[in-house]
């Protein structure tokens, strides 16, 4: 899952990095943030989420939030699928 993970996040940035948008890359998150609106274009590629960590969830949203775009959040939620904590965290949003 990891592989397949890594070679998406380098695809799409590759796709919609510069010099149509920016890749932003932290410690423990990736986010793509382009002008265009579409939320396909903009989001959280990769992010390491603690399970209760809610404000994290708002902290990695902000920058899209800022600049007015919609935005998808990726999830690898592997075989047991993503915790239902985690899950309610993102709906809640």
């Amino acid at each position: 899952m990891e592989l397949v993970e890594a070679d998406l996040v380098a695809h799409l940035t590759t796709l919609f990095g510069p010099p149509f948008g920016e890749v932003v890359r932290l410690d423990d998150a990736v986010l793509l943030l382009t002008r265009d609106p579409e939320p396909h274009r903009n989001g959280v590629l990769s992010a390491a989420l603690d399970v209760g960590n809610e404000g994290r969830i708002d902290e990695l949203m902000q920058p899209f939030r800022d600049r007015g775009v919609g935005m998808m959040w990726w999830v690898f939620a592997g075989r047991d699928g993503i915790d239902r904590r985690l899950h309610q965290g993102f709906l809640k949003r």
